[in-house]
């Protein structure tokens, strides 16, 4: 917010599934303005106005993956991004030309730089234009703690779940996209069965192995089983030993 207050712009930058868009667009609501958001690509004249708009109205625009953007999307773009001027006469809304974009307006761009397509526009002249944040994806309390607020499953299953989806992205044979958002959907569905890991472990790995085993790949459904298993084996509650009374 520091940054954007000070007229510049950001650059979120991470892998897949690090929070980017989240991250993005929690900040554009505590801006408190109007937003904007464009995927990869500036596909129409309709979207060029939007973006006009925004730059001269004090409008927030959030470009997600934008290391997939042609060169005819930044054509449009470095003019705005660069100096905060508009090479085209614009007429503003008092029916003046503008020739400088609005003191509100804001920029977040969203970046993969790990994608196997090379950029359009190398990622490391955006520093020009835009303050570089990059992002490391959540850490494991956090995963936990988002994945029981916005499922609301209980604290145990929320950990368990976790520690599920993170060795699974950790695992190099799991050729699936394990995303925290596949995990809340994992969550909402073990939430509306009222299936927990502490006193359901069996529905539990059921529903979860339904949702993480890959089609059309046998040897998933094994690294699966055995991951759900061993997170289950290794959390199991312990039992609690009553004193005896005497």
């Amino acid at each position: 917010i520091n940054y954007i207050n000070s007229g510049s712009f950001i650059h979120l930058q991470g892998k897949a599934n690090t929070g980017k868009t989240t991250f993005a667009r929690y900040v554009a609501c505590l801006l408190q303005q109007p937003v904007i958001v464009i995927h990869s690509h500036i596909h129409n004249q309709e979207t060029i106005n939007l973006i006009w708009q925004a730059a001269t109205q004090g409008h927030t625009i959030i470009f997600e993956e934008c290391q997939r953007a042609s060169k005819n999307d930044w054509q449009t773009l470095l003019s705005v991004l660069e100096e905060h001027l508009l090479n085209f006469p614009l007429i503003a809304p008092q029916g003046k030309y503008a020739h400088f974009t609005h003191p509100g307006f804001a920029v977040i761009l969203t970046s993969n730089p790990y994608e196997d397509n090379a950029p359009k526009l190398p990622l490391q002249d955006l520093n020009n234009y835009a303050i570089k944040i990059p992002l490391q994806g959540f850490d494991l309390e956090s995963e936990e703690a988002i994945l029981k607020a916005k499922s609301d499953i209980n604290h145990h299953s929320a950990k368990v779940l976790a520690h599920i989806l993170r060795r699974l992205r950790a695992n190099k044979n799991y050729k699936g996209m394990v995303s925290i958002k596949l995990g809340i959907m994992i969550g909402r569905a073990l939430q509306a069965q009222d299936i927990s890991a502490q006193n359901q472990p069996v529905l539990f790995q059921k529903f979860c192995e339904n949702m993480l085993v890959l089609p059309n790949q046998p040897d998933a459904r094994e690294i699966v089983k055995q991951t759900i298993q061993g997170v289950l084996t290794e959390f199991a509650p312990q039992e609690v030993v009553q004193p005896k009374v005497i």
